[in-house]
């Protein structure tokens, strides 16, 4: 049995050790030109997308560059004349490098896409034919270029225009992918057997990368440290599977089940993108992050049917740029995946901490699609202390409240305080904003809170939550499971003394049944906010119970979001709550000690809100 002391109790709570959260994302659709095929290339900082897609009907005959930004998606135009172009890379400043077609250019050139003009760089590269694969944060270039022989991979400096070939490996032919912001490049070089090999290029000439055991490999992105990443063939010419490289050695990164596989995007951090073959033989869409190879289909939410068959692009946030893919370069759907899970759904109802706070924390409930269709609502109880430690007159608790969009992580927060009530009795108070607040979760056991108090306070800051429970209906994915126990979790309270209450949670994998009372101390109507009490309550539970007892605890000597202080709990009363239906419930409680001393009785509670899916009356 582990001891917890966490939203104001210390208390044995059993709950397993933390682990690593499982990466979660949503997905936000890029939308299309007018065409069947939207492919986005990359991503950069500002989570802007570039890549290309069919304008019309007709396919691979009209496909122009995009970018995507702030929501819109914008055709980025050809040559003059033209009827293709393509969108391969992008870096924070906005600038986009690719390739177009054009009048008098029947095949495809390199191509700079900036403020509306596109603009041919075949002869600022001294080349008949050419390509533009990456570029870095200083404009730098990389590609393939030819003046009628084959192809040779270079490298544009921005800084004095200079081109250098960068040449082969012994063989005829090479070209470029990727190139950081120090200049280094990768791509692949033909060797005298004219097998491709991945490279490095640092300024100093190729440096052969190997392979996995067989004859070829190709370099496909590279990161801020040099990492390489592509795909290579193992010994037999099995495969291809993904490879990292971290400058000294190459490392297979598997598969999803299946045979083949190929890494197209890293970041600062390692995080590793592509695609790869499961059991089946499907081609999914991989991130591969802390040495594991997950399926973003089992962990991204939004997709609405569509299944993500690769991922071409990371960036330092983490956010991806996948698609949903029938045939090569046949893809009907787009998306960046942006880091989280959404928010509209009731499985993140629950316990929330920062463990360095230890003695205050949150009580969330999640009402999906409460609002209308694919608009939900969001209420958090919030309690803590004074900014000075001392009695139970420095408790603190506040309410936040806010609209939850369908595939957001994020929601926008009203703080409320509430003041001159009295202990589970009249008058009823009213909450009165004092501050706002935005609520985030990254996964389903982690997420962050920002606030910004009005006040006259001047308090603001973040804090970093942890769920304190085990998860129980919590999704990554648009799935909605539910649970007949957890569906008991929520906002209770009795419409008489309205502006006081109950957050329960009823955790079936944590053995737990949790709930946070925020109410008064018995004269507390004229003593403004340090009239305001708190309580915790827990109670030991099995699956099915409706009647739990529970012991109550009160909470002193804590300071607002801060570890100055330190918080204890000492158990001041007992009480029993029965669940009656899936919206009525009575609280039977006896306080022999604490603010409520000598006070007990019974309190019939109502849910606030709809009664969660899966709740058995």
């Amino acid at each position: 049995m582990t001891r917890v002391t966490a939203l104001g109790l210390a208390l044995a709570l059993c709950v397993p050790a933390t682990v690593s959260a499982a990466p979660a994302y949503v997905a936000v659709p890029l939308g299309s030109l007018g065409g069947l095929t939207t492919y986005g290339a990359a991503i950069n900082a500002a989570g802007q997308v570039a890549g290309w897609g069919d304008t019309d009907g007709t396919g691979p005959a009209h496909r122009h560059a995009f970018l995507f930004s702030n929501g819109t998606i914008t055709n980025l135009g050809t040559f003059a004349g033209g009827t293709q172009s393509f969108a391969y890379a992008l870096n924070d400043a906005g600038q986009i490098v690719g390739s177009s077609n054009g009048l008098g250019v029947p095949q495809l050139h390199a191509a700079r896409f900036s403020a509306g003009t596109v603009t041919d760089l075949n002869t600022l590269l001294g080349a008949s034919i050419s390509s533009a694969y990456g570029i870095n944060a200083r404009g730098d270039f990389v590609g393939g270029v030819s003046s009628g022989g084959p192809a040779h991979a270079y490298r544009y400096l921005a800084a004095n225009g200079m081109v250098t070939d960068l040449g082969t490996f012994g063989g005829t032919t090479s070209q470029a992918y990727g190139v950081n912001a120090s200049g280094s490049v990768t791509g692949f070089a033909h060797v005298p057997s004219q097998d491709a090999h991945a490279f490095r290029y640092d300024g100093a000439g190729l440096v052969d990368l190997g392979t996995l055991g067989g004859n070829l490999s190709i370099g496909r992105a590279i990161g801020p440290t040099g990492h390489v990443v592509g795909e290579s063939y193992l010994p037999g010419n099995v495969g291809p599977h993904a490879f990292f490289h971290n400058g000294i050695s190459m490392a297979d990164l598997g598969t999803l089940g299946g045979s083949v596989s190929s890494a197209l995007g890293i970041n600062a951090t390692d995080t590793i993108v592509g695609e790869a073959t499961n059991a089946g033989g499907g081609s999914r869409a991989f991130v591969h992050s802390g040495g594991s190879m997950v399926d973003l289909n089992a962990v991204t939410s939004g997709l609405n049917g569509a299944t993500l068959t690769t991922a071409t692009a990371v960036n330092d946030a983490g956010q991806i740029v996948a698609m949903s893919c029938t045939a090569l370069l046949v893809c009907p759907q787009a998306f960046r995946l942006d880091p989280g899970v959404e928010l509209n759904q009731q499985g993140l109802t629950g316990s929330w901490y920062e463990p360095a706070t230890s003695g205050q924390g949150f009580e969330v409930e999640v009402f999906p699609s409460f609002i209308g269709p694919d608009v939900g609502l969001t209420q958090v109880s919030w309690f803590t202390f004074d900014t000075t430690a001392g009695a139970a007159d420095r408790q603190r608790w506040y309410t936040l409240s806010g609209n939850v969009q369908g595939g957001q992580p994020t929601a926008s927060l009203t703080i409320y305080r509430n003041a001159g009530g009295n202990f589970n009795g009249p008058p009823v108070t009213n909450g009165v904003p004092v501050g706002t607040a935005t609520l985030r979760f990254d996964s389903c056991t982690s997420g962050q809170l920002t606030y910004n108090f009005a006040d006259g306070s001047g308090r603001s800051g973040a804090i970093a939550l942890t769920r304190l429970t085990q998860n129980a209906t919590c999704s990554t994915t648009s799935a909605r499971p539910t649970n007949a126990d957890f569906a008991l979790s929520g906002n209770w309270y009795n419409p008489s003394t309205a502006g006081q209450g109950f957050t329960v949670e009823v955790s079936p994998g944590s053995s737990t049944l949790f709930l946070a009372w925020y109410t008064y101390a018995p004269a507390g109507a004229g003593a403004g906010a340090e009239g305001q009490r708190w309580y915790t309550g827990q109670g030991a539970f099995s699956p099915g119970m409706r009647s739990i007892p529970i012991t109550f605890y009160e909470t002193t000597g804590g300071t607002f979001d801060s570890v100055i202080g330190v918080p204890h709990s000492v158990a001041v009363g007992t009480g029993t709550l029965a669940f009656q239906s899936c919206s009525g419930a009575r609280l039977d409680f006896n306080f022999t000690g604490g603010s409520s001393s000598g006070t007990s009785g019974a309190i019939a509670l109502s849910r606030i809100g709809p009664v969660p899916q899966g709740c058995v009356q």
